[in-house]
């Protein structure tokens, strides 16, 4: 069984707006695009004023045809506005490609914030 290290940094990427086109959720950092960004886990939590969900997916996300994506975030209610990881955890010890992930809108002006942890 794999074990994680508790003193992992936690990298924030911010709160996105993505709108229903596909977002780069290192949108917030054009420096880190041409790096390859590895993670462990890769959190997603919608905000609270959201009126639409929010699709997690590929660089291939395309919300209309359903290609590309991971899961779907539901719209935040008073008691289930949980984050959701997207989590490698083997003894393999293999990661996450963060530059691979995109986030969408169901609608204009809902927001995700986005962290990892760097393995």
């Amino acid at each position: 069984m794999a074990t994680t290290n508790p003193k992992a940094p936690i990298v924030s990427l911010g709160l996105l707006t993505p709108g229903v086109s596909p977002v780069d959720v290192l949108g917030n950092f054009t420096d880190l695009r041409a790096e390859s960004v590895m993670a462990h886990k890769v959190v997603f939590q919608a905000e609270t004023g959201n009126t639409g969900v929010v699709y997690v997916g590929l660089s291939n996300l395309v919300v209309a045809s359903q290609v590309g994506i991971l899961f779907v975030i539901p719209v935040p209610g008073a008691n289930n506005n949980q984050p959701i990881e997207l989590k490698v955890d083997d003894a393999q010890h293999n990661s996450v490609l963060v530059n691979n992930l995109r986030v969408a809108g169901a609608g204009a002006g809902d927001k995700v914030k986005v962290y990892f942890t760097v393995n």
